[in-house]
């Protein structure tokens, strides 16, 4: 729905006085499911619909709930939140080769984030005014009066955004639990990468892809089942331009900009080095059940095989060594494994 322009703002990024006073906050998009299951080029794929910016990979929920989720921000905390959205902001433009980057420099970013300071200084906002205020200016920047944002792990607080942000839409991606396993484990570590290798467990992501899945038939079941439409990854990754029609249906709006991609979308192309073992496969779908062909997914016939223990234990290794590093030196981190630790186990 195209928000009525009620001001004209030639420079949003410079602003000293609150947009979203003046605009309202609109009703975000957010894109959520698993990482390595789409979602980035389902980002790209929502911002060629009219009047819509899809940020690629916010994760303000995660910065919030590490600094304070719940009152208002300090000054203090107020910069803390800032930075957070400045520095993704920074890695987009960055590092991004994939898909649509932002159209800002370097130095705007600076500028724009001097300004937020500015206009919400000594005034105690909560979190997710300073977000709907960051990604306004950034929607308005780009030519268009809606935004939203992708964040895999935001399935978990869909009732919580929507008590924030009430008429919150969501975009749900799917994909076969295997094929994220099998992505995730032949990812490169690179500076400014989307994921890491040392993530991937056939334990720990599958029961991630379950708590997903369970999340969304509750969704589904619930009183917030119109504002989600769900998108296959395999669908997405045949017919982008259909799903981008439907998608726009969705937000009362139409395709306006080619949905390809111009860069090697790395969660389409077929990943070189290392297959999943049998022992992967046998655990995933143990631990997943019914969910797997509840979804439309078959199960593989598979068995454990001993000499992929070794294999198995490396992974528990590096995975478990990955995890206890980044909870000790990041406190963000810390917290989001603990969350997410809550939900799985």
């Amino acid at each position: 729905m195209v928000i009525a322009d009620t001001t004209h703002i030639e420079r949003p990024l410079e602003a000293t006085e609150s947009i979203v006073a003046l605009r309202g906050a609109g009703q975000p998009l957010i894109v959520v499911g698993l990482p390595r299951s789409g979602t980035s080029f389902l980002a790209h794929v929502l911002s060629a619909i009219d009047n819509w910016y899809v940020f690629d990979d916010l994760y303000a929920v995660q910065k919030a709930m590490a600094i304070n989720p719940d009152g208002p921000l300090s000054d203090a905390q107020l910069r803390t939140f800032l930075d957070r959205l400045a520095w993704e902001t920074r890695a987009r433009v960055k590092f991004e080769v994939d898909f649509r980057a932002p159209d800002l420099t370097l130095s705007e970013i600076d500028f724009f984030e001097a300004a937020m300071v500015e206009t919400f200084r000594g005034r105690g906002p909560m979190w997710h005014e300073v977000t709907a205020e960051w990604m306004t200016r950034l929607a308005l920047h780009h030519g268009c009066d809606n935004w939203g944002y992708k964040t895999p792990q935001d399935f978990m607080h869909v009732e919580w955004l929507r008590s924030v942000w009430p008429g919150a839409r969501f975009i749900w991606m799917i994909r076969d639990p295997r094929e994220i396993m099998r992505s995730l484990k032949n990812l490169t570590v690179h500076s400014g990468g989307d994921g890491d290798p040392r993530q991937f467990h056939p334990v720990v992501t599958s029961l991630y892809w379950k708590a997903s899945r369970t999340k969304l038939v509750e969704v589904q079941q619930s009183e917030a089942h119109e504002a989600v439409e769900v998108v296959d990854f395999d669908e997405l990754r045949t017919d982008p331009d259909s799903v981008a029609e439907r998608l726009a249906k969705f937000v009362d709006s139409r395709v306006a900009n080619k949905t390809q991609a111009g860069g090697k979308n790395s969660s389409m192309a077929k990943p070189k080095a290392q297959e999943l073992t049998d022992t992967d496969i046998w655990i995933s779908q143990k631990l997943i059940g019914s969910h797997l062909s509840d979804a439309g997914f078959e199960k593989h016939k598979v068995r454990p095989r001993l000499g992929d223990v070794p294999e198995l234990l490396r992974s528990t290794a590096v995975f478990a060594w990955f995890q206890l590093h980044r909870s000790v030196t990041d406190a963000e981190k810390r917290k989001s494994i603990i969350q997410v630790g809550r939900r799985l186990f």
